[in-house]
């Protein structure tokens, strides 16, 4: 049970960070190119999608459309939720014993 509450948990969290960058996405792409580029922001990253996150000007635009964005696994889900993810995981395992397995 306790799993099931901490994995509800990650799947808000997950979803909150993914609504923030799509919010973040649609506020910037309503900028000009000349803000954008202020910024630090690549237009065309922007127009790639949530999974191209972080938008920076400085990163290759080319190579990350050639191998697809390093950000993100092929399923779309950027590196640093991966990451969360695993931490999560890690935390759950050292935590208390599974309860679950001591009922059997």
């Amino acid at each position: 049970m306790i799993r099931f509450f901490r994995r509800f948990m990650e799947a808000i969290e997950i979803g909150t960070i993914y609504r923030a960058r799509e919010q973040a996405r649609r506020q910037l792409l309503s900028s000009s190119d000349r803000s954008l580029e202020e910024f630090g922001i690549s237009r065309e990253l922007l127009e790639m999608g949530v999974g191209y996150w972080p938008w920076r000007l400085d990163d290759d635009v080319e190579a990350r459309r050639a191998i697809g964005d390093p950000e993100s696994s092929p399923d779309g889900i950027p590196a640093d939720i991966r990451r969360l993810r695993v931490q999560n995981a890690a935390a759950e395992s050292s935590s208390q014993p599974d309860l679950e397995s001591d009922a059997a």
